[in-house]
């Protein structure tokens, strides 16, 4: 298995932080596992691992996270950040994946945009 997806995070006041998975297992339709890329290897409280799994429900679908931190402590550093940005991005995703010619940049055309 192979792979890898580029990303980054937005905040309100404008920062911007980019990060990178390499993609372990991919099971179409259903599920992805990744590492944690090397763009974030400085810094040792990004999760070193994830599960996504997609489930239907008799009213849509249901995605579950599983996050593996290297330490206690890691997760309790990165689980706020992780949650307020979840938070954000959760209720936007019905609309991107709904919109055909959701916005791309010519600069990075494989971009979606959630605000």
């Amino acid at each position: 298995m192979g792979g890898r997806s580029e990303y980054f995070l937005s905040g309100q006041d404008g920062g911007k932080w980019r990060g990178s998975w390499k993609f372990t297992a991919v099971s179409p339709i259903s599920s992805f596992e990744a590492l944690d890329g090397e763009d974030n290897a400085e810094d040792e409280n990004m999760p070193s691992s994830m599960r996504f799994t997609f489930d239907a429900t008799p009213t849509g679908s249901r995605l579950t996270i599983v996050t593996w931190f290297s330490s206690v402590e890691a997760m309790e550093l990165t689980i706020p950040g992780m949650e307020e940005g979840l938070r954000a991005a959760m209720p936007q995703l019905d609309a991107v994946l709904a919109e055909r010619g959701a916005s791309r940049t010519d600069a990075d055309p494989g971009t979606r945009s959630l605000t």
